[in-house]
């Protein structure tokens, strides 16, 4: 039973669990900095693709968020947490993939990104041009994200780029998530 002096503390304490449940915090960030070359990459919300990447990683985040960091050296390999053991779909689809190859891309850092398949290499049945979650409300995924990049391994950057020439639209919260090329 708590006596007198404890009883603050244990209010105290019940207040922050209790604040800290019912309130979710996502949070998402980057340090990388696309060329201006390749504002193309752009969702119509003026984010760059590293700052989508890491929207869309939130569902799998957790209350922490997600923080893309910028290439440290563009002369390895750009490995972006290869998902491990059994991996969630939110973390194994080509969205994240494409979003992920463009913001190392548009760093310069394109010809030392790992391939599909080796990215893929931990994930049952991913989400081939689709993303798998809700699309979180503070985003919005460009059209060529949901390019079929499975027999090629990578993304098109010159197909990605005609395609953004042309938005047509951005899939985005109150949208649906899939897109079928013509």
């Amino acid at each position: 039973m708590p006596t007198i002096s404890s009883v603050p503390t244990l209010t105290v304490v019940a207040s922050i669990v209790l604040t800290c449940i019912s309130l979710p915090a996502y949070s998402q960030d980057t340090t990388a900095n696309c060329q201006s070359k390749y504002d193309w990459m752009n969702n119509a919300l003026g984010q760059g693709p590293c700052t989508v990447s890491s929207w869309l990683l939130n569902p799998c985040s957790g209350v922490n968020g997600a923080f893309i960091p910028a290439l440290m050296n563009i002369n390895e390999p750009y490995r972006f947490n290869v998902p491990q053991g059994t991996a969630a779909p939110c973390t194994c689809n080509t969205v994240l993939f494409s979003t992920m190859y463009a913001c190392a891309a548009c760093q310069g850092g394109e010809a030392y990104i790992i391939p599909w398949n080796e990215f893929s290499v931990n994930c049952t049945q991913p989400p081939i041009s689709s993303y798998p979650e809700d699309v979180p409300s503070g985003t919005s995924i460009p059209e060529w994200a949901f390019l079929d990049l499975t027999d090629s391994g990578t993304l098109d950057l010159a197909r990605a780029e005609q395609i953004a020439n042309k938005r047509t639209f951005d899939s985005c919260s109150y949208c649906q998530s899939q897109w079928v090329p013509p």
